[in-house]
C-alpha cells in the first residue's frame, strides 16, 4: 500500500484528502506544520508528498527544498498560489505536479486531463502511473468538489 505524506493545515481540506485516499487504500500520514512534516519525512517510508504552500511556520517552498536535499519522492503542490510565477517555481525547485485550490477545470483540465511530471517519468520508466495517478485524480476530484 503507497504512503503519502499529507502537509495541509487547513483542516477542511485535510479531511477531505484522507478519506479520499484512504478510500483509494492509500496509507496517509497527515501533519499541520512544514516541521512536523520534516519530521515526519525524516522517519522515512513514504512514496509520495501532497504540500501545502501556506504552511504556518515556514513555506512549502523550503520544505520541498528541504526534502530534495536527500529525496526523490514525488511531490504535489496544493495551494491558493495560483500565479504563474509561483507554479513554475514550485516546479523548478523540484515538485513533479501544481494543483490549486479550490482546483478550477480551467486551469488544466480536470482528473483526466495533462499528466504531472512524476506521471511521465513514470511512464519513460515504461510504467503507466498506477497508484500515482490514482493518487493524482483523488486530489483533483477533492479539488473539483470545491470549485
Amino acid at each position: 500500500m503507497p504512503r503519502v505524506l499529507l502537509i495541509e493545515d487547513e483542516a477542511s481540506i485535510a479531511e477531505n484528502l484522507l478519506y479520499a485516499l484512504r478510500t483509494e487504500s492509500f496509507e496517509v500520514e497527515h501533519r499541520l506544520t512544514g516541521g512536523e512534516g520534516l519530521e515526519a519525512f525524516a522517519e522515512g517510508g513514504y512514496d509520495f508528498v501532497v504540500l501545502d504552500l501556506g504552511l504556518p511556520d515556514t513555506t512549502g517552498f523550503d520544505v520541498c527544498r528541504k526534502i530534495r536535499e536527500g529525496s526523490e519522492v514525488p511531490i504535489l503542490f496544493l495551494t491558493a498560489r495560483d500565479s504563474e510565477v509561483d507554479r513554475v517555481l514550485g516546479l523548478e525547485m523540484g515538485g513533479d505536479d501544481y494543483v490549486t485550490k479550490p482546483f478550477s477545470p480551467a486551469r488544466g483540465g480536470g482528473a483526466d486531463s495533462g499528466d504531472s511530471s512524476a506521471l511521465q517519468r513514470k511512464r519513460k520508466k515504461g510504467g503507466s502511473g498506477g497508484w500515482r495517478g490514482r493518487l493524482r485524480r483523488c486530489v483533483l476530484a477533492d479539488r473539483s468538489a470545491r470549485a
